[in-house]
């Protein structure tokens, strides 16, 4: 990845032999914390990690929740987990999985477009009676969230995960600091200056401190 933290990194310096310390899986996004009868699973790009590990989880489980699910890629070569999808849609009856592609191509039948209202009705008919779980790119969510919002979709009824929007893009003007600020580590008494627009997470890398931490690239 163009500008990865951690992808690169490995690729340049980890070797056979090394030793990795690793942690558990972590957070709230998960089918466990945030049940339903009817879920929609929806994602974009690589958005569809995390929804594609709570449907495996409820395959590997013989569940009988109604599901449905929807990915979003650019062209149908960019189609993640696709065999795989298919392959759980036509062993369970309970499972609906569908793709559309962004960009059209010879190699692609499917619905195309950009996802709006419509497409998501057409797609997902019962989507009022549906519980979502979105997750993708920060332009993409944003965009669903709006249709979500048009088509009267209760706030109960939506849950998602970003994996890293632009630094800023959701915070309201009255939260940014006119001038430099100072931030202190309590476990490890360090004090940092932090640059203009620079995040708790890039200060705390930038002086060589690790925190606990959910997404990174």
């Amino acid at each position: 990845m163009k500008g990865g933290l951690v992808s690169n990194w490995l690729h340049d310096n980890l070797r056979p032999g090394h030793d990795i310390e690793i942690e558990g899986p972590v957070g709230r996004f998960n089918f466990d914390d945030l049940p339903c009868e009817k879920p929609l699973f929806l994602s974009g790009g690589s958005g569809i990690t995390p929804v594609k590990s709570m449907l495996r989880a409820l395959t590997d489980r013989a569940s009988g929740h109604d599901i449905r699910f929807i990915h979003c890629a650019r062209t149908a070569d960019d189609i993640v987990f696709r065999s795989e999808l298919e392959a759980l849609a036509a062993r369970f009856s309970n499972i609906d999985v569908s793709f559309f592609c962004s960009q059209e191509g010879s190699a692609w039948q499917g619905p195309t477009g950009r996802i709006d209202g419509p497409m998501l009705l057409r797609l997902a008919p019962d989507l009022h009676q549906r519980t979502l779980y979105l997750c993708g790119p920060e332009p993409f969510m944003r965009t669903v969230r709006a249709c979500l919002a048009d088509i009267g979709i209760a706030f109960s009824q939506y849950h998602e995960e970003s994996f890293g929007g632009a630094v800023g893009n959701s915070m309201p003007p009255q939260s940014a600091v006119a001038g430099p600020t100072r931030v202190r580590f309590a476990r490890s008494g360090v004090e940092h200056l932090c640059a203009p627009g620079e995040i708790l997470l890039d200060a705390a890398h930038n002086c060589h401190l690790y925190i606990t931490k959910l997404c990174r690239r």
